[in-house]
């Protein structure tokens, strides 16, 4: 059984999808959105299901292929949505620390 259900190599940088993380039997562990940022990924799943897939993608950096960090407590999240999201976002946060996905 995959530890993810979509294929994450294929995620363009600044672009999320929907995944799920299922166990071995299949069942559902949780439901996440994965972004691709320029220096890695994010999974963003909920406060009930958070420390679950946190010890599910950490058993996997024994291989060695890659790290995992807790952001929960340095990070937030926005989301603007409708026609005119870019162009509020740019009037409102004209900072660059501000990335949209």
């Amino acid at each position: 059984m995959a530890l993810i259900t979509n294929d994450m190599k294929t995620l363009a940088v600044n672009q999320w999808m929907p995944a799920v993380f299922p166990n071995v039997q299949g069942r559902l562990i949780a439901s996440v959105r994965v972004s691709r940022r320029e220096d890695g990924y994010l999974i963003d799943t909920e406060a009930a299901t958070h420390q679950r897939v946190l010890q599910t993608v950490t058993r996997f950096t024994l291989a060695g292929d890659f790290v995992v960090t807790d952001l929960t407590t340095e990070i937030a999240q926005l989301s603007l949505q409708g026609p005119r999201a870019n162009e509020n976002r740019a009037q409102r946060f004209r900072r660059r620390s501000c990335k949209p996905f």
